[in-house]
């Protein structure tokens, strides 16, 4: 059996957050330690999910998380399939989340989902700051899932990409080729409330004041605040 720290080395939580995550599992019954310990391994190190889910969601939301999969998993063995079916939403008047299998009419249907139960207020508050501090959308047609922007003239792109994440902890991507240090995108599919933008376009304005490009610093944000508060219910 793997150890607490073994798994915490390569996980965005501690070896102490482990240990209550543990425990709230135990807890709740009526697995063994060793297959908690199993499934902690695999869905906080090995999963590949995103940082960002793990520092904002409560330890006790991510418990019931994991222990969902594990009964899909007891059923999926009961019913001799092979392949373990993920389908999980969490939903809230502001925010949600939701863990399903990657496949793409699956992601279509909760980006529909999306649209209607929480209408527009992500990408109308990431794409009006943009607009604000004078941002240049990549695509012409947006998609839902996340907002593309081209890096400013002047701005290099790898240096953006790492000074949200490592100096303001605010976790975006860069381009890839052959878009590599020209665009930068900020993913508002799933676990996103109102002031989670907020913080990030806070943290996307003081990192390209860092890095020199001119602006009216507050604009994004202000311009984000007003479609937050003209949608928020």
């Amino acid at each position: 059996m793997k150890s607490l720290k073994d798994i915490a080395a390569k996980s965005v939580l501690s070896q102490g957050q482990l240990e209550k995550l543990e425990n709230i599992i135990l807890g709740q019954g009526p697995y063994t330690r060793e297959a908690v310990r199993e499934e902690l391994d695999w869905f906080c190190a090995g999963l590949g999910m995103n940082d960002y889910y793990f520092r904002t969601t409560p330890l006790k939301q991510i418990a019931d998380h994991i222990r969902a999969i594990k009964a899909a998993e007891i059923i999926a063995t009961i019913k001799e399939e092979k392949v373990v079916k993920v389908d999980l939403a969490t939903e809230h008047a502001n925010e949600a989340i939701y863990l399903v299998d990657d496949y793409h009419s699956r992601a279509l249907e909760i980006e529909r989902h999306i649209e209607e139960k929480y209408p527009n207020c992500r990408l109308q508050s990431y794409r009006t700051a943009r607009k604000a501090i004078g941002l240049e959308l990549l695509p012409r047609r947006p998609g839902n899932v996340l907002t593309c922007c081209k890096v400013p003239e002047g701005v290099e792109g790898s240096k953006l990409v790492k000074t949200m994440q490592g100096k303001y902890m605010a976790y975006i991507a860069g381009g890839q080729d052959p878009y590599k240090g020209k665009i930068f995108r900020i993913a508002h599919l799933g676990y996103m409330g109102g002031f989670d933008i907020i913080t990030a376009l806070s943290a996307l304005e003081m990192t390209l004041m860092d890095l020199g490009y001119k602006f009216e610093a507050g604009a994004g944000i202000k311009a984000a605040q007003a479609v937050l508060k003209e949608n928020w219910q």
